[in-house]
């Protein structure tokens, strides 16, 4: 995990270096104010996971956005605001700050492919406050794609409560694995409304 984050790191500072060259002059095809954009996510850990939300974007340097989606914690909802310092550019990194609510799965059945054994544990319903980071390229229609990495931190912590079966500490990882917290990725499309 430690080498996917370096490696992004340093190709974010590098992308970061190609726009800041291109940041000084507005497209002239972009149409600076007020944007709606609908969009489309994949992701693990990420407040939409893998959901849709709409945002609104202010002079193409703030948005605001809300969401919805499903993953391996259950349904998910929540709202955050992402910060484009390189307007001008095609190409900008982005930092984003995203409070989201997931709530959780009952009964989750586990299987240790290894030794057979099985066991039930639930997924516990938790808030999370999620730090991100990525990169932002935005198409000449005013489309933006997006990906990014982060952490979030969930509020109560526990991320998985054994029911039955084995009590193999194998399942039991496995289990905290799908709650909520820790590492997140993201791979978003927005499309502009209103064209």
């Amino acid at each position: 995990m430690t080498r996917v984050f370096l490696s992004f790191l340093t190709l974010f500072f590098a992308v970061s270096s190609f726009a800041a060259a291109d940041s000084t002059a507005p497209s002239d095809s972009l149409d600076f104010g007020t944007k709606a954009r609908l969009g489309f996510g994949l992701g693990w850990e990420h407040p939409y996971s893998f959901g849709m939300e709409l945002s609104f974007s202010f002079n193409e340097i703030t948005d605001f956005n809300m969401g919805f989606g499903l993953g391996p914690m259950g349904a998910k909802v929540g709202v955050g605001a992402r910060v484009y310092p390189m307007r001008f550019s095609k190409v900008s990194p982005m930092v984003g700050v995203h409070v989201f609510h997931a709530t959780g799965l009952s009964n989750v059945d586990l299987t240790n492919n290894n030794n057979g054994e099985t066991a039930v544990y639930n997924i516990i319903p938790d808030n999370a406050l999620l730090i991100s980071g990525g990169m932002r390229l935005r198409s000449k229609s005013g489309d933006y794609f997006l990906a990014t990495l982060g952490y979030s931190h969930a509020f109560d912590g526990r991320k998985s409560e054994y029911v039955d079966g084995s009590t193999d500490d194998i399942l039991k990882k496995t289990a905290d694995i799908f709650g909520v917290g820790g590492f997140s990725f993201c791979l978003g499309y927005l499309i502009k409304l209103g064209r």
